[in-house]
């Protein structure tokens, strides 16, 4: 090594390196509090009541940007407050005063698949994943919090939730009415789905405007095409933009197009270099009609 070390004992998840590993045990962590403090101020019986103390979190440890609870029943969700994650709290206020929003509630559960989803329709709440806060960066998070107060904004949660479930209950339609139902019912899951992906490309605006940023947002798909975050430091965001290029290129063969309509007509959510795409040419329009040259949070 650099530092003259043969061997060393850590106690971390090792990002991608030329380190031969081996695992030698699981530590597990604790939460802990003073007396003094849990006399004033009492002992929080559900991590749901940690949003309401001071905190402080140890920021060397990957877990240092969310905490994530194990219970008897599976994975606990934190809620954001601003002194729970008060990062991820700020970028959820910056949003929702560029997009004129009531704030909801959002919340980080321990899942390692990236994702991010919003339900509710009259009290809508965001979720983060703490795969995708591992994958992503302050502002591409920013950019995915935008983005999902953009399904708020535009009133998409009740119809995304129904798109997420349409192919489920066609099923269960067809099933009791020996398949016909299931035949008929086929015409509303592809026109779901079709709507689903073009709110997508909607919310991927609203999230442009919250991080006023197009790299963030291009790093961002370019990390969700990818799929890992330890390929993050071979990909190269020019390579990425040029590969945008061509895949819209392709269209100029009608059979190219038949095949991307075949390839995505069940899918809710639009390939990422496609989304890329979309949001790079709306940045060089709409976007900034809307921006104008000062932006939209001035001092």
């Amino acid at each position: 090594m650099e530092e003259g070390y043969d061997l060393a004992v850590r106690i971390a998840q090792l990002p991608s390196s030329s380190l031969v590993t081996r695992k030698l045990a699981t530590t597990r962590l604790v939460l802990c509090a003073s007396p003094k403090y849990l006399r004033r101020y009492g002992t929080p019986a559900h991590p749901a009541e940690i949003a309401n103390h001071a905190v402080l979190s140890y920021s060397l440890l990957s877990m240092g940007e969310h905490w994530a609870f194990e219970g008897p029943a599976g994975p606990v969700s934190l809620k954001v407050t601003p002194r729970m994650l008060p990062r991820l709290h700020r970028y959820l206020g910056w949003g929702c005063r560029i997009l004129d929003l009531d704030e909801p509630e959002l919340y980080v559960t321990l899942n390692p698949v990236p994702n991010a989803y919003t339900y509710g329709h009259k009290s809508p709440f965001i979720v983060l994943t703490s795969g995708l806060i591992d994958l992503l960066g302050d502002e591409e998070l920013s950019f995915v919090i935008g983005h999902e107060l953009g399904h708020i904004k535009a009133g998409h949660v009740l119809y995304t939730v129904l798109a997420n479930n349409i192919a489920a209950i066609v099923a269960a339609i067809g099933q009791a009415t020996f398949g016909i139902g299931s035949l008929l019912g086929q015409g509303l899951v592809v026109a779901l789905h079709d709507w689903y992906r073009k709110a997508e490309l909607t919310a991927d605006r609203a999230g442009l405007l919250c991080v006023q940023d197009l790299q963030p947002c291009l790093r961002v798909f370019m990390k969700l095409a990818g799929g890992a975050g330890r390929l993050w430091p071979e990909m190269d965001e020019r390579e990425f933009v040029r590969q945008i290029r061509d895949y819209q290129d392709a269209d100029e063969s009608v059979l190219n197009r038949a095949y991307k309509t075949l390839l995505t007509v069940r899918r809710t959510h639009p390939f990422p270099i496609l989304r890329a795409h979309e949001l790079d040419a709306w940045h060089g329009t709409g976007y900034r009609d809307i921006v104008g040259p000062r932006g939209l949070l001035e001092p």
